[in-house]
């Protein structure tokens, strides 16, 4: 994938993730983006040993777009911005 095109799918990857899950940041903890980032990477781990190179990619983007909320939900709590839709 070339910068533009991961740039691209992770961003609609955050996107799809705002529509499942909203946008309201409160009641969110280090803890839950942990966790969250956790079962991404062990998907990541479970396409990887099947050989499975277009599920590593998407659980790849799947990784990024979590830490990118990550680090909006830090800047939120730090700002105390209300982050909703």
């Amino acid at each position: 994938m070339k910068p533009d095109a991961i740039i691209a799918a992770l961003l609609a990857e955050r996107e799809r993730q705002d529509r499942k899950w909203g946008r309201d940041f409160r009641g969110r903890h280090d803890s839950f983006w942990l966790t969250i980032l956790a079962e991404e990477f062990g998907e990541v781990a479970e396409a990887i040993l099947e050989h499975d190179e277009e599920n590593v990619k998407t659980e790849l983007i799947e990784c990024a777009a979590v830490i990118f909320a990550w680090l909006e939900f830090r800047r939120w709590r730090r700002a105390g911005i209300r982050r909703t839709k």
